[in-house]
C-alpha cells in the first residue's frame, strides 16, 4: 500500500482514490493555497475536507484585508494598495472558484434532500451579498489607485467600510458552513450522492481552466 502526499493533504493510493494534485504558492507578505482537481475514482470523501481548507485559505485571507485596511489608515498608502491587489486576486480567483464548487455540487445536491430554501438558500444569499460588496470594493480600490481628484478621503472611509463588511460577512458565513451546513451535508448524503458532488467540483476546475 502506496501513501502519497500532495501539498500537506495525505490520501491513500491502495484504496483507488484518484483524487487531487494540491499545490501551493507564497506571496513574501501573506500566503494562500491554489486548489487543482483532477478526479477519478473516490472512495472515501475527501470533498469536505478541500471545501474546509478553502476555507482556511479564505480566513488567512481576511487578515490580510484587515492588515491592508490597517496600514490604509495609517497612510501607508502603497502598502494597503499591495494588500489589497492581493485579497482581490484571491476573490476573483480562489473564492470564485470554491463559492461554484459549493453552488454547481455540494448545494444542488444537498437540496434535493433538504429543500432549496432554508440553510441551502441563506447560504446562496450570502454568497450574492459577499459579491456585491466585493463589486463596491473593487470600485473604490479602483478610485484610490487611480488617485481621482478630491476623492481620497470619502474613498478612504468607503474602502474601510467596505473592508470591514467583508471580513464580517465571509467570517460568519464560514463559520455557519463550517459548524451546520458541512455536518448536515455529511450527514445526510449517501455514498452515490457524495461521488456526484466530488465529479461536479472536478467539472468547475476543468470550466475554470478552459477560461
Amino acid at each position: 500500500m502506496v501513501t502519497e502526499m500532495f501539498g500537506g493533504l495525505w490520501f491513500n493510493s491502495g484504496v483507488k482514490l484518484e483524487f487531487v494534485t494540491f499545490s501551493w504558492s507564497r506571496h513574501p507578505a501573506g500566503w494562500h493555497e491554489r486548489l487543482i482537481w483532477e478526479v477519478d475514482v473516490l472512495e472515501n470523501w475527501e470533498a469536505m475536507r478541500i471545501l474546509k481548507a478553502a476555507h482556511e485559505v479564505g480566513l488567512a485571507m481576511l487578515d490580510s484585508l484587515a492588515q491592508a485596511a490597517t496600514a490604509l489608515r495609517e497612510e501607508r498608502r502603497s502598502e494597503a494598495l499591495r494588500g489589497f491587489e492581493r485579497v482581490l486576486h484571491f476573490f476573483d480567483g480562489e473564492l470564485k472558484i470554491h463559492f461554484d464548487h459549493e453552488e454547481r455540487a455540494l448545494f444542488p445536491a444537498l437540496s434535493r434532500i433538504i429543500g432549496p430554501a432554508g440553510p441551502v438558500g441563506a447560504m446562496i444569499g450570502e454568497h450574492d451579498s459577499l459579491w456585491r460588496c466585493v463589486d463596491d470594493f473593487t470600485e473604490e480600490i479602483e478610485v484610490l489607485r487611480d488617485d481621482v481628484a478630491g476623492a481620497e478621503q470619502r474613498t478612504i472611509a468607503e474602502i474601510d467600510r467596505l473592508a470591514n463588511h467583508i471580513i464580517w460577512l465571509l467570517r460568519g458565513h464560514i463559520n455557519k458552513e463550517d459548524t451546520m451546513l458541512f455536518p448536515l451535508a455529511e450527514k445526510t448524503l449517501d455514498e452515490r450522492t457524495k461521488r456526484e458532488v466530488v465529479e461536479n467540483m472536478a467539472l468547475v476546475e476543468r470550466l475554470a481552466k478552459q477560461g
